[in-house]
């Protein structure tokens, strides 16, 4: 039995945060958990606890795999034929690398640089390895995706058993969380969940819940207090759960792993 959860929401609000803490959660509770980092500027891995000369190379990235899967060498594939369904079971356990708690991650990467050619045999491998995550496998599976909407326009999102879209108080996140939210019921995505984070006062669950009620239908499944020790650990460049202190927040996220593990299927 597998969990298949896509993290979304605006750059800043703390979603890599919570899809790290809630893998680690799983790990820690004996799943078999792949945490897959599909923000090209994500820092998934610190949160998993994976050091900085263990963190597995972006998928993307690998040029050699690229060209041995999809039959093109991505620097050079403007124009040619390609496979669009190519081998990919055998890359979550030899391209990742383990983290804390038993948790295994995965980075996709992106297109590094301009002037590299087209990236069609890059996204055909990455949506196939999603696919093969999401759809083939019986693993716990948190999948941290880019901020805003570009991972729902390529249909990344569509099969997994909730998305979660994350927000902090602010009117912008609340305004992009909505359009996630609409973005991803226009592609059938059967779960969406508001995740309301770093809220400081008593009034913030109650406001963006209005917020929510005005232009979505968009429901806040949990509601995680702004947490110092966060704040610590980004400047720290540590995991919040490398301080061995647990907080209202972390208690929170608990909650919500609570809370989702009834959609595993």
């Amino acid at each position: 039995m597998g969990l298949k959860i896509a993290v979304a929401g605006k750059g800043g609000v703390g979603k890599t945060t919570i899809a790290g803490l809630l893998a680690r959660e799983w790990g820690r509770a004996g799943k078999r958990v792949y945490a897959i980092d599909a923000d090209p500027g994500g820092q998934l891995a610190t949160i998993l606890g994976v050091p900085p000369e263990k963190r597995p190379r972006p998928i993307a990235e690998i040029s050699e795999l690229i060209r041995e899967r999809t039959g093109v060498n991505p620097s050079e594939s403007y124009g040619q034929l390609f496979v669009l369904n190519p081998k990919v079971d055998d890359i979550p356990d030899r391209y990742s690398a383990s983290g804390e708690d038993g948790t295994r991650l995965l980075i996709l990467g992106g297109i590094a640089k301009p002037g590299t050619g087209c990236y069609c045999p890059q996204s055909a491998l990455l949506k196939s390895l999603i696919s093969h995550l999401v759809l083939d496998r019986d693993d716990f599976v948190l999948l941290d995706m880019e901020a805003g909407l570009e991972h729902l326009g390529r249909g990344i999102a569509k099969h997994v058993d909730a998305l979660l879209i994350v927000m902090d108080p602010g009117r912008r996140a609340v305004e992009m969380a909505t359009a996630i939210s609409a973005l991803a019921k226009g592609l059938e995505v059967p779960r969406r969940f508001g995740i309301l984070n770093k809220s400081t006062e008593a009034g913030d669950k109650a406001a963006v819940t209005r917020q929510l009620a005005e232009s979505s239908d968009l429901a806040l499944l949990q509601s995680i207090p702004y947490e110092p020790l966060f704040v610590r650990a980004d400047r720290d460049g540590r995991s919040p759960a490398s301080y061995g202190e647990a907080g209202a927040a972390l208690g929170a996220i608990r909650e919500l792993k609570v809370k989702l593990e009834p959609l595993a299927t």
